[in-house]
């Protein structure tokens, strides 16, 4: 598997964002779904302004990260107008504008749970606002496309292009403050033959990727 290029920003830091998107910028969107959830808002917030700039990002992922931004208790509180030019505002902000561009006509994923009761949860609790609150705002008339259902298919990452598999993927999510579980390790015989590219050219190795792709999704459920 080819290493990917590091990135340091002007004081000679890592830069683990810049490394992210590089790193999903030619991965499906069913790696995109598996990893916005992860993703640490306090360090991450730029890969998801690019994430949502994406005209290929499925409604699933942008209307999650709409959603994670918590516009919610922001309206509520009347903290619209200040939040909006946040990180987090300027995120949401970026969706509404994409979505009544036509972006996001990708529709084929839902996540899995816990994540996607906490999507339908964030919806719910956005309808339970008053109107009156809503209106303040002119933007605020959201498309009804964030509102749901999302009736797609789970995401399904291949088991290499997963942190707890890959210890670069599981490098680049540390970076950004995220940890999940224990590092995996290359001497893993599992790992070392997910990340190999000699087992493409095995006649019996699709059957077994994906039997092995079968029983990692089997242990998320």
């Amino acid at each position: 598997m080819a290493e990917r290029k590091a990135y340091y920003d002007e004081y000679g830091e890592r830069d683990y964002g810049s490394e992210m998107v590089e790193w999903l910028s030619d991965k499906p969107q069913d790696v995109w779904a598996d990893v916005a959830p992860n993703l640490n808002w306090d360090s991450a917030e730029p890969v998801l302004q690019w994430m949502v700039e994406q005209e290929r990002c499925d409604l699933a992922i942008a209307s999650w990260i709409f959603w994670a931004t918590d516009i919610t208790s922001v309206v509520k509180d009347s903290r619209y107008s200040e939040w909006r030019s946040s990180a987090a505002g300027k995120i949401a902000v970026t969706i509404l504008n994409n979505m009544r561009r036509g972006f996001y006509r990708s529709r084929k994923l839902r996540f899995r749970e816990p994540y996607r009761g906490d999507l339908l949860r964030a919806v719910a609790r956005w309808q339970a606002v008053p109107d009156g609150l809503k209106r303040k705002h002119s933007d605020l008339a959201l498309p009804t496309l964030l509102l749901g259902p999302f009736k797609g298919r789970g995401p399904l990452p291949l088991p290499q292009w997963r942190a707890q598999h890959n210890p670069n993927v599981w490098d680049l999510f540390m970076g950004l403050g995220t940890s999940i579980g224990a590092r995996p390790r290359w001497s893993n015989l599992f790992n070392i033959y997910l990340l190999s590219d000699w087992r493409l050219v095995l006649g019996a190795s699709a059957v077994l990727t994906a039997l092995m792709i079968a029983f990692d999704q089997l242990t998320r459920m």
